[in-house]
């Protein structure tokens, strides 16, 4: 892809320039760092954005640089401390990607990624701890009019990092996060896309949540939903409706910007193949007798999901094919 060919261009730029390598004292604020330093943590940033959004390994990498996360001294402003966690945070990202999403890290054992989960829920600890200034701030959902995009961006990025974390544990609690934190952050979308007066603002934060990060909020719950039925799960469902009617209202398909055309379509999909599942499920339950619809099977379902496909115009048929 053109994007991130770009990404993995300016990756090399970064390191023939020597913007990895370090200008300052280990001990300095981020308040007085130099251009080029900050210039390097943005495309730090970009490139776990990219690694997480295609699945692909990092081109930047803190061990290979001589640069140290900065501190915020007590004088710092807002912005400031901002910028600070949310490259501490791309910093977690890195622990991430090779503990649990490198090909050494997924083919590791059960109790490998156990023990690596704890590890970087502790750095998540930590971040807090570092960063609780701005924590106290993101602590409820609600995004008022005229918000900092870059605020409401952290928000999503700290639930879809423990999204990362706990989903590759099998433990039932670490399921339990997953499920907690997928619900959180669809909810900031949902909050966002749903604001009255909706401001450029939320539609800046919107277009930043969907072009520069994994979708694994959306796919996570959607997957909950269809492995554990549909019953009971109607706030679920409307969450992830109300995302891809989020992801339609920046969407222009006569515009680019990175994949999102890609995982716009793959959210249509999803919630096409929801629909075809909640009318299996409705489907299946009438037809039993009463007080025993929990007995509906699978192959009851797909009975109904059969007939339906076999009913269905050739054009719908087909975009499924093509997907």
């Amino acid at each position: 892809m053109a994007f991130e060919k770009i990404c993995q261009v300016a990756s090399q730029v970064v390191r023939s320039t020597g913007l990895n390598l370090a200008r300052r004292p280990p001990s300095a604020s981020w308040e007085k760092m130099i251009q080029p330093e900050k210039l390097f943590w943005a495309m730090y940033m970009l490139d776990k954005q990219r690694v997480f959004f295609n699945g692909h390994p990092c081109d930047l990498y803190l061990f290979d640089s001589d640069l140290q996360i900065a501190s915020c001294r007590g004088n710092a402003t807002y912005s400031e401390r901002l910028n600070a966690a949310t490259v501490h945070l791309a910093a977690i990202w890195e622990e991430i990607f090779i503990a649990l999403y490198s090909c050494r890290g997924s083919r590791s054992s059960n109790a490998h990624r156990t023990r690596q989960v704890e590890m970087l829920r502790n750095l998540v600890n930590e971040w807090g701890l570092q960063h609780h200034t701005v924590i106290d701030q993101l602590s409820s959902l609600e995004v008022p009019p005229g918000s900092d995009p870059l605020q409401i961006e952290l928000k999503y990025t700290y639930h879809a990092t423990q999204i990362l974390i706990n989903r590759c544990d099998s433990n039932e609690d670490s399921q339990q996060q997953t499920v907690f934190h997928a619900r959180s952050a669809l909810k900031i979308i949902n909050l966002l896309a749903s604001a009255q007066p909706l401001t450029v603002s939320h539609l800046v934060a919107l277009e930043r949540i969907f072009r520069n990060y994994p979708v694994v909020a959306f796919t996570d719950l959607l997957g909950v939903c269809l492995t554990k039925g549909l019953l009971g799960k109607e706030e679920d469902i409307q969450l992830l409706r109300a995302a891809r009617d989020a992801y339609q209202l920046i969407h222009e398909p006569n515009m680019y910007f990175g994949n999102t055309e890609k995982s716009y379509t793959g959210f249509i999909w999803c919630i096409d193949l929801l629909d075809l599942v909640e009318n299996a499920e409705n489907a299946c339950h009438s037809s039993c007798e009463p007080g025993r619809e929990q007995s509906c099977t699978f192959s009851t379902m797909y009975a109904w999901w059969d007939a339906e496909r076999s009913t269905s115009s050739s054009s719908t048929r087909n975009r499924f094919l093509r997907l």
